[in-house]
């Protein structure tokens, strides 16, 4: 019983660890994503202006 209770916890720990990277590689991608778009928009204010 004790081996089963040690085996579920570290399964429900395996899943923990799971969903954390999964919601920290959509946080990254995210985080790309707004990166990306305010570069991009700064770039092109950048082109207005010495263009």
């Amino acid at each position: 019983d004790r081996l089963t209770h040690k085996s579920t916890v570290v399964l429900k720990t395996q899943r923990l660890l799971y969903k954390l990277d999964n919601a920290t590689n959509t946080f990254l991608v995210l985080h790309k994503l707004i990166y990306i778009i305010i570069y991009g928009q700064a770039w092109s204010y950048v082109q207005l202006i010495y263009i």
